[in-house]
């Protein structure tokens, strides 16, 4: 196993974002909208939006755990209500 960390920067608002373009199969995955956000962070896949997926407040964390299973680490993406918002994360891989 390995450890893939990241930041993904969500510049404008109801325009997701996708994390990663890896395709490396996730075990665990950390996720956290940083200090400094203004708003609420979306996380989830290919269809979040600014209204829909796993709501993250500023500080708010998230920790998914897929094991024994895994998933694609591409299938993952952010949103934001806010212009600009970062989420920041880490996938522990394959």
């Amino acid at each position: 196993m390995r450890m893939i960390d990241g930041r993904t920067d969500v510049p404008t608002a109801a325009t997701r974002v996708q994390l990663s373009v890896d395709t490396s199969r996730v075990r665990r995955m950390y996720v956290r909208s940083v200090g400094g956000n203004v708003g609420v962070m979306y996380f989830g896949g290919s269809l979040v939006a600014n209204t829909r997926g796993w709501e993250l407040a500023v500080g708010g964390e998230l920790t998914l755990i897929f094991e024994p299973d895994t998933i694609s680490l591409d299938t993952f993406y952010a949103d934001t209500a806010t212009n600009g918002n970062d989420l920041a994360w880490i996938a522990i891989v394959e």
